[in-house]
Parts: C-alpha cells; structure tokens; sequence
C-alpha cells in the first residue's frame, strides 16, 4: 500500500470519527433533553403532590375548627340550659344524650370524610405515580430501541467498513504485484539504457573536444567583440560630445536670430509709425495748400489783374516752399529707420 493510499485510508477513518463523534454528540444531547424532560415532569409530579398534601392539611385544619366551633356552640347550649329551671334540666339531660349522639354521629362523618378524602388523594398519588412509571418505562424502552437501533448500525458500518478495508488491502496488493512486475521492466530497461549510456559516453567524448575547441575560439572572438565595443563606445562618447557643442552653438545662434528677429519688429514698427506720421503731415499741409488756393483763387475772380512784375510771391509758391522744406527736413528721418534696419 503507498503512502497516498494509506493518507485516503486515514482521511476516512478521520471522516469517519467524525460522523461517529457528531452522532454521540446527537445521542448526548438528545438523552439531556430526555433528562430534563423527566426531570420537569417529575417535579410537576412532585408539585401537584404537595399541593395535595396541602390540600389534605388544609381540609384537617378546617375540620379541627370546624369540631372546635361546634364544641363552643356545645358548651354555649349546656351553660344555656344550665342556667333554665330544673324541670328543663331532664329535657337537658336527654338533649345532651341527643347531643352526644350527633357529635358522635358529626364526628364519624367527619372521619369518614377525612378518610374518603385521603383514600380519594392516596388513589390520586397512585395514578401519578403510575403515569410517571409507565411514562418512564415507554421512555427507557424508547432509550433502548434508538440505542439497539445505533448499535446496530454502527454494527453494519463497522463490517462495512471492514469489508472495504479488506477490499482496499486486496487491491492495494494487486497494485504492490503490479508495481514489482513494473520495476523490474524499469530494471530491465535502465541496465540497457545503461548499455547505451556508456556508448553514447565514448561518443560524448569526441564530442566534448570539439565543443572545448569551439568554445576557445569562441572567447577569442568574445573579446575581439569587446575590443569592438571599447572603440565602439569611445567614438559614442566623442560624438556625444561634438553634439552637446552643436546643440549649445545652435541654442546660442537661436537666440542671436531672436534677438534680431525683435529688432526688426522694433525697427519695422518704429519705421510704420513714423511714415504715418509724415503722411498726417502731408495730408494736413495738402488742405492747408488747397484752402489756400481757393482763396486765391477767389480773390483773383475779384480784383483787376496787375502787372507781372508788380505780382506778389503768392501763397501757392510759399505753401510749396513749405512743402518742400518739410520734406527735406523729413528724408533724413526716414533714411535712418532703414539703416537701423540694414545694420543687422
């Protein structure tokens, strides 16, 4: 039998001690609650026979005063008739005949009741006593049938579990044949894959020079490679080097084409604002000028013409010299713009 066997054989004697376990736990329990059962019912039983003792006392003490009062209304007549004439004392002496006769008569009806009440509470306790055996006896049979009844089935389970052990042991011998029939074909195999072995062995050999050989060379061209990768690296270096340069040569003419690019914006600005201005200029001296020749103009359609050389400079010629000085006074204004702007 293997060890797993055995580890499944004892998971179920394990699962099996359980549900036997859980069962007696079911039993206990139930034979507890039966206790308590019995236990209650017998002091009910116990209760309800005090309270017939009780009863009984009560119905004694009752009759006591029952023949206690009677005897004082007794002793009350006698004292009565006592007191009366002597011809009523006969009469008393036969009432007191009379009297005794029903005390006595009182008296044994009082004990006769006295004992019918306690034959009645004997008979009572009696039947108690005989529900409580009889309900005890069905009880205790009831115990014994459910006990017959567990015996019997852990009984089948026991030769049930028996006979599987039996079955298991069987075929955990069918399996032991059958693994030594097994190992010996392993055997048989392994001393001829041993045969082959050894064979292969004295190939291996040749083969393991040739791979001794392929490996040397093999380090030979490893550290040709690192060699390679030495200069490899040292020429990275180098070129990372000249690109670190060229990215700061580049960021610095970057920022010399800013600086230019807003020098021109300036210059191009400045350039715009003042040929606007020069052209307000123009504008505002053109009217000046036009106005003026209206005038004149005007005043000609009026006055006689003079003589050529008697004409005044007129006011078209001043407003022109005018003009024209601005003008020259301007071009150096607008030439200095272009050469702010031709200098970068």
């Amino acid at each position: 039998m293997t060890l797993l066997q055995e580890l499944v054989c004892l998971k179920a004697d394990l699962e099996r001690e359980r549900e036997e376990k859980e069962h007696f736990q079911l039993q206990r329990d139930h034979m507890l609650g039966w206790r308590r059962t019995v236990e209650e019912k017998l002091e009910e039983a116990e209760a309800k026979l005090r309270n017939i003792c009780k009863e009984k006392q009560e119905a004694e003490e009752r009759h006591q005063v029952e023949i206690s009062v009677y005897k004082q209304k007794l002793k009350q007549i006698l004292s009565h008739q006592q007191n009366t004439s002597p011809h009523n004392q006969n009469q008393n002496l036969q009432s007191r005949g009379v009297e005794k006769r029903l005390q006595e008569a009182l008296t044994l009806k009082h004990q006769v009741e006295l004992m019918e009440r306690s034959n009645d509470y004997n008979r009572r306790l009696r039947d108690v006593e005989v529900r409580f055996d009889l309900k005890m006896k069905a009880l205790m049979e009831e115990q014994d049938r459910r006990r017959a009844a567990a015996l019997r089935r852990q009984k089948k389970e026991a030769w049930s579990h028996m006979a599987s052990l039996m079955e298991e042991h069987s075929r955990a011998l069918r399996g032991e044949e059958e693994l030594r029939s097994a190992a010996q074909e392993e055997l048989q195999e392994a001393q001829q894959l041993i045969k082959e072995l050894s064979a292969a062995q004295e190939e291996n050999q040749g083969v393991q020079e040739a791979q001794q050989e392929l490996q040397r060379r093999l380090q030979e061209e490893v550290a040709d490679l690192h060699s390679l990768l030495k200069e490899a690296q040292e020429e990275l270096r180098d070129l990372k080097e000249e690109n670190r340069l060229l990215l700061q040569g580049f960021c610095k003419v970057q920022q010399e084409r800013d600086q230019l690019l807003r020098r021109q914006e300036q210059s191009m600005a400045d350039l715009q604002r003042r040929s606007t201005r020069k052209k307000e200029l123009l504008d505002r001296k053109l009217l000046a000028l036009s106005r003026f020749l209206e005038r004149k103009a005007a005043q000609l359609l009026v006055a006689p013409s003079p003589p050529a050389d008697d004409l005044p400079v007129s006011g078209a010629e001043v407003g022109l010299n005018d003009l024209s000085s601005g003008e020259e006074l301007e071009a150096p204004s607008c030439s200095s713009p272009r050469a702010e702007g031709g200098a970068p």
